[in-house]
């Protein structure tokens, strides 16, 4: 570094100001109820309550899967992709996608799993014909 750099440098350090002591004599709180008035304190309470049990009661309403379906769904898609029911089963091909369909949507509507896994097993009976 040259001199002159490191004149410049050296003035432009001299420019900040010192970093004051931090005082130990002044007390610190340790928990957020002593920093807050206990009415904030309240007031903020009842809105993360709330806000907890929405997100648990969020996580608990997740549809669970349907194995049954699944099962369908994976064996016409297998069905699907075979090339030697792409000319022979066109309409046997299409009555077990809209038997699917029936099943997708009673299980998106949330039907009782009976119900989807009864028309799964149409779905699946439709796939296997081909």
């Amino acid at each position: 570094m040259s001199a002159q750099r490191h004149a410049a440098a050296t003035f432009a350090v001299s420019l900040i100001p010192p970093i004051p002591p931090i005082r130990q004599d002044l007390p610190m709180p340790t928990l957020l109820s002593q920093a807050l008035p206990a009415r904030v304190a309240r007031a903020t309470a009842l809105p993360l309550a709330l806000l907890a049990l929405a997100a648990i009661t969020a996580c608990s309403s997740v549809q669970q899967a349907n194995a049954r379906l699944d099962d369908a769904r994976n064996q016409l898609r297998a069905t699907r992709a075979d090339p030697q029911t792409h000319g022979l089963g066109s309409p046997e091909l299409q009555n077990a996608t809209v038997a699917m369909d029936a099943a997708e949507s009673a299980f998106a509507r949330g039907d009782d799993s009976a119900s989807v896994d009864h028309l799964a097993y149409l779905a699946s009976q439709r796939t296997v014909l081909l």
